[in-house]
């Protein structure tokens, strides 16, 4: 927060280890601005009464669960754990395939599954333009002003940054978009990826991830590559403000992760790269 980077509450409750109702309710203490789409985080259910925790037997008047199941805001959930505030976790119905799903809750596994869809599921679909589209109408404006040496630098990092998304981007859903997207993404990896489903919102956020985990412990990059990376993230993101895909302080946030990547991941790396040859000579 001292630098002025943006602070989301996805980003806050991952390194702090909390639920989102949690991050947003310190953010909100601490004056952190938020978005609106965080609102859904202010008003935390009500919590889980100890009796309602333990599983429903099958023919119950709560839904019929298969043991270890309980329904929370209107999903089946086999929960591993509570928070503090009296949420579950663990693993929802609509994350089974159809043949966990049959094997779980037997032959009303279809109707079941079409009574329990999350909620926003049914009015969701394919963004347009998707991230795909999105980043190719990036690299066709640029080509224009371009060099082909530096146009096939901006091609290498958009090839990677689609590919971190296609592996990674899926970590950052909400629930419904979830839902949504994973059904179709086993129908065919390929096509329903995830920069093919998923609009340009998404691009942004992805940032850190992308300049941090993705180049420099999937990728190993160079100091070139995290070099160039970094200057086509800020053009990018910049881009994406200017055609109304990121919100300004969506924008100053990915343009500081650049520029601190830029700076600082060289250096790390570098270090590294000591650390291991005195470890080796040792």
């Amino acid at each position: 927060m001292a630098s002025g980077a943006r602070v989301t509450i996805r980003t806050y409750a991952k390194w702090f280890g909390l639920d989102r109702y949690t991050a947003y309710d310190e953010l909100t203490m601490l004056g952190v601005p938020l978005s609106s789409g965080d609102l859904q985080w202010a008003t935390r259910p009500p919590p889980v009464p100890k009796a309602d925790r333990d599983h429903v037997e099958p023919g119950s008047s709560d839904g019929g669960l298969p043991p270890g199941w309980i329904e929370w805001g209107g999903e089946p959930i086999f929960p591993v754990g509570f928070t503090s505030g009296g949420c579950p976790y663990g693993l929802f119905a609509w994350q089974l395939d159809d043949s966990e799903g049959a094997e779980t809750f037997g032959a009303d596994w279809d109707l079941l599954r079409r009574q329990w869809r999350p909620p926003g599921e049914e009015s969701m679909e394919t963004a347009r333009p998707t991230i795909t589209d999105t980043l190719q109408q990036f690299l066709s404006e640029q080509s224009a002003r371009l060099s082909p040496r530096t146009l096939a630098s901006y091609q290498e990092v958009v090839y990677l940054l689609t590919e971190s998304l296609d592996g990674e981007g899926y970590m950052a859903l909400y629930p419904d978009e979830t839902a949504f997207w994973e059904p179709l993404w086993r129908q065919d990896s390929r096509a329903n990826s995830f920069c093919n489903i998923f609009g340009p919102d998404k691009i942004v956020d992805h940032t850190e991830r992308f300049l941090g985990d993705f180049l420099v412990d999937t990728v190993g990059a160079t100091r070139g590559l995290i070099a160039s990376a970094a200057t086509v993230t800020k053009k990018l993101a910049a881009w994406l403000e200017e055609h109304g895909y990121s919100d300004p302080a969506d924008t100053r946030a990915a343009i500081g992760l650049a520029g601190n990547a830029a700076r600082v991941l060289p250096r790390a790396q570098e270090l590294g790269e000591s650390l291991n040859e005195l470890s080796d000579k040792t």
